[in-house]
């Protein structure tokens, strides 16, 4: 569901991968609402990629903490639950692998807690949500979600996909992926479940908090809408509509209040003003479009595109994609370093071509 703008608006956000957000800051023509191919102008051009570096296993999400300037990796073995989960915790400059913590748990999703120092992890097949100190490495609590009780029947029960730090209120909202969605609620303080929003519409996925205003939005994949929900009474307020397919992720600009979505289906990413729910803008990224980055202060948005195998680097004013890069198969998940401006990107490996140096790397891109 750490901040990522850069991109997490002091919140911190996770996603479990691929198992089942892009900001303009300029006025935009009404016509917008159509899809645009960005035209690579000159601005940024300098971006660039700097390192891939293959680390194996199978990688979902990835946090960076400014903390010790490592970027933290999680890697989930493989498709089978048995398969042996690993943390990695990578130098930012250099990528080197500082540490391998092997887990108990398997892990898909990553949250960092920057002021507690807590490091939560989402196991999206196990439904569980486990705490870790991120400086010494020891796992504190894992809270189950999903119960075996839960599996029994005949209706699928939710997967914890992405999940969201409130550091103030250190709660932590987490989607759980389902026909009938939720959204589960955990204090951070003991990782006691506080809450279960319940009828959050069909197969919530992609979160953004907006702690000021007391609300989280929610993409709902089955619906290809946004769930407008208040934090206090669980309630859904309103329901946006999207023009992008497939809509997977999304980003609250709280500096402009604006929603980012991206569509999987479509391969989009579109801008929505978040109090009225308006259209404000579309660009076309590249098949699979999936997870965004925002770096405010450099001025740029990046936007993973998995079925492309690119990552789009767009103008955060004009919304022009300035460039595109190939950083491997599957490009996954984004974490930033606010202060040097380097992005770091999961590449989940092809099955098509499995000898790819690149799958299961993480890039990273300088400007």
């Amino acid at each position: 569901m750490r901040k990522n703008v850069v991109s997490r608006q002091g919140a911190v956000r996770v996603a479990a991968g691929v198992l089942v957000a892009v900001l303009g800051t300029g006025l935009f023509n009404p016509a917008a609402a159509q899809p645009q191919q960005g035209n690579g102008v000159q601005t940024h051009s300098s971006v660039h990629i700097g390192k891939n570096v293959q680390l194996g296993g199978s990688l979902y999400e990835l946090v960076f903490d400014p903390n010790t300037r490592q970027v933290l990796v999680a890697d989930a073995g493989g498709r089978d639950k048995s398969a042996q989960s690993y943390l990695y915790r990578l130098d930012a400059t250099t990528l080197d692998v500082v540490e391998r913590i092997a887990l108990t748990q398997q892990i898909h999703g990553l949250a960092l807690d920057q002021q507690r120092d807590v490091l939560y992890m989402v196991n999206t097949r196990g439904g569980t949500l486990t705490a870790l100190d991120a400086k010494s490495g020891r796992t504190l609590k894992t809270l189950t979600l999903v119960s075996d009780a839960d599996l029994e029947g005949d209706q699928r029960p939710p997967q914890p996909r992405l999940a969201v730090v409130d550091e103030p209120s250190n709660l932590i909202y987490v989607t759980g992926v389902a026909d009938k969605g939720v959204v589960w609620v955990v204090n951070g303080d003991d990782m006691v479940l506080a809450n279960t929003f319940k009828n959050v519409g069909s197969r919530p996925a992609g979160l953004a908090l907006d702690a000021e205003h007391q609300r989280i939005y929610v993409t709902l994949l089955g619906e290809n809408r946004v769930a407008v929900i208040d934090t206090d009474s669980g309630e859904v307020v309103k329901t946006l509509d999207l023009n992008v397919k497939g809509a997977i992720n999304v980003v609250f600009d709280q500096r402009h209040q604006r929603l980012l979505v991206t569509g999987q289906k479509s391969g989009e990413l579109e801008v929505l003003d978040a109090e009225s729910g308006k259209s404000l803008h579309r660009v076309s990224t590249g098949k699979g479009a999936l997870d965004i980055g925002l770096d405010e202060d450099a001025g740029r948005l990046y936007v993973t595109n998995r079925g492309a195998g690119t990552v789009s680097v767009l103008d955060a004013e004009s919304l022009e994609v300035i460039k595109t890069l190939e950083t491997g198969p599957h490009p996954n998940s984004i974490a930033i370093d606010p202060d040097n401006h380097d992005v770091f990107v999961t590449n989940r490996a092809s099955r098509e071509a499995a000898d790819d140096p690149r799958g299961n790397s993480v890039t990273l891109i300088q400007p």
